[in-house]
């Protein structure tokens, strides 16, 4: 058996009530820039941490990847100085990358305040699925395939730490297979754009066993 905990990064500086806050969530949907996290993302980790190893999740041999972006490596690194195990960039868990002013206009954003973002998980999800976003999902599925197969492979037991739509994108296909990636009823079915998938150092564990035809899915939600 091999587990993979699959993480998203610790709280950004992001504020509503900031003018340039549009702008922010537009440069870092096309991947140009990534806010730090927050001061007390440390204490957050140590709690989370904690609880996952009271669940007994950590194994041995466990390793730390991650991806590119600033907030994600520094909650990697976060991670790595609890448990005491250096960290990796693996660009197959980079953010899917899109432009937002497309999915949503800054006057929108602005009237929409807190529901913005309710509003614009299903239009990236329809933008993801038909080809929209600067990723085909060709592309996406390819890199989470080949992710996963390589921690079967090595029989790995691995902590990732990566961002909110892939994660969810992962789960699905870890749940469905690749049809998600033709059929659009399906993938929201999975998706589930209505709700936030993710909130900050939250993920999923997956056990497998054997193969990624065997595997059981466990939802991290913890209290900060």
């Amino acid at each position: 058996m091999c587990r993979i905990i699959f993480l998203t990064s610790g709280p950004i500086n992001y504020r509503f009530e900031d003018a340039s806050l549009y702008k922010s969530i537009a440069e870092t949907s096309l991947g140009s820039r990534y806010p730090s996290l927050k001061v007390d993302t440390g204490s957050m980790i140590k709690k989370m941490i904690g609880k996952i190893k009271e669940k007994g999740l950590v194994l041995s041999g466990t390793r730390i990847v991650s991806a590119s972006s600033i907030q994600a490596i520094e909650t990697a690194k976060l991670i790595g100085k609890e448990l005491f195990l250096p960290v990796k960039i693996d660009r197959r868990l980079e953010a899917i990358n899109f432009d937002f002013s497309r999915i949503m206009s800054e006057e929108e954003f602005s009237r929409l305040g807190s529901e913005a973002f309710d509003i614009a998980r299903p239009r990236f999800l329809k933008m993801f699925f038909q080809n929209q976003a600067l990723e085909d999902k060709e592309a996406v599925k390819k890199r989470i395939i080949s992710f996963l197969g390589d921690v079967l492979l090595e029989k790995d037991n691995v902590i990732a730490v990566s961002h909110s739509f892939l994660l969810a994108i992962i789960k699905a296909y870890l749940k469905k297979g690749e049809e998600i990636f033709s059929n659009i009823i399906l993938l929201e079915k999975c998706f589930c754009p209505q709700e936030r998938p993710f909130g900050f150092l939250e993920g999923f564990t997956v056990n497998f066993s054997g193969s990624k035809d065997e595997v059981k899915i466990d939802m991290l939600k913890f209290n900060y």
